[in-house]
C-alpha cells in the first residue's frame, strides 16, 4: 500500500529531500559565517570597512568553542535540531550580541557552549 501510496503522490518524497537540502544548506551557511568571524576575530583589525566589526576579544576568548561549533555544524552526520541552528544564526544576525556588541566578557563564549549542548 506504501508503493501506491508513492506512486500517487511522488512530491512526498521530492519535497522531503528538497528539506533535507535545504537545512544543509543552512547549517553549511551559519557555520561558514561563524569561520568568518572567528578569522576575523584572529586579524589584526584592518583600516575602514563597510563590514561590522566582530568583538575581537570576545571571539578569542571563544576561539575553542567556536571552532568545535563550526565542526559540528559541518559534520553531516550529526544532526543539529532547529532550534540549536536557529541560535547559531541569531549570534550572526544579532548587532546588539556578543559577536558584534559589547558585553560582559565570556558571555559569546558561555552562548557557544549552550548552543553545542543543545546540538549534542
Amino acid at each position: 500500500m506504501g508503493t501506491a501510496i508513492q506512486l500517487l503522490y511522488p512530491g512526498r518524497r521530492h519535497a522531503a529531500a528538497r528539506a533535507d537540502r535545504w537545512a544543509l544548506r543552512r547549517r553549511r551557511m551559519v557555520a561558514t559565517g561563524l569561520q568568518r568571524a572567528l578569522d576575523d576575530g584572529r586579524r589584526a583589525p584592518r583600516g575602514l570597512t563597510a563590514r561590522v566589526a566582530v568583538q575581537r576579544d570576545q571571539v578569542l576568548d571563544a576561539a575553542d568553542d567556536l571552532e568545535q561549533l563550526i565542526g559540528r555544524l559541518r559534520d553531516v552526520d550529526r544532526p543539529v535540531s532547529d532550534e540549536a541552528l536557529a541560535a547559531a544564526r541569531a549570534l550572526l544576525c544579532d548587532g546588539c550580541g556578543p559577536l558584534f556588541a559589547w558585553a560582559e566578557p565570556g558571555t559569546l563564549r558561555r552562548r557557544i557552549r549552550v548552543i553545542c549542548e543543545a546540538v549534542e
